[in-house]
């Protein structure tokens, strides 16, 4: 399998699995010196071939907040107006966009078209929850 790597800062790398990810729980994350942490060792070693004095500083998971049916959540929650709910995969795209089109609905209190789509009700009637697919490449996940 492959691993993702990116810097982050300080001379430190950013190594991620996929295939990892089935096994991640992020109340119990795996110790920097188990399997996960030898494996994802052993990858960067295959990208980098300088990376064989590397050591995990930390280990972590991450998981993104993914509305069941995988789409945009936009709008309020119930009638009331007093809770908020704006979540999606695509925040580093979407997000300028999104930021600008809740903040005139709440600002205005007026429903912004584009968004009907993804108003938060509609998960509320899904009678069958779509079966997610595990991520394949990075920027799925």
């Amino acid at each position: 399998m492959s691993s993702y790597v990116r810097p982050d800062g300080s001379g430190r790398l950013i190594v991620q699995g996929l295939d990892l990810d089935t096994d991640a729980d992020p109340l119990a994350p795996p110790p920097i010196d188990g399997i996960q942490a030898r494996e994802l060792c052993r990858r960067l070693i295959n990208v980098l071939a300088a990376a064989d004095s590397v050591r995990i500083e930390t280990l972590r998971v991450g998981q993104r907040a993914l509305p069941a049916d995988g789409l945009t959540v936009a709008g309020n929650l119930g009638n009331t107006g007093r809770v908020y709910a704006l979540a999606t995969h695509s925040g580093v795209t979407l997000g300028p966009l999104l930021g600008r089109l809740a903040a005139q609905e709440l600002l205005l209190g007026r429903e912004e078209d584009s968004l009907a789509p993804f108003r938060p009700q509609r998960l509320l009637d899904l009678k069958d929850i779509p079966v997610l697919q595990a991520a394949r490449f990075a920027g799925q996940q």
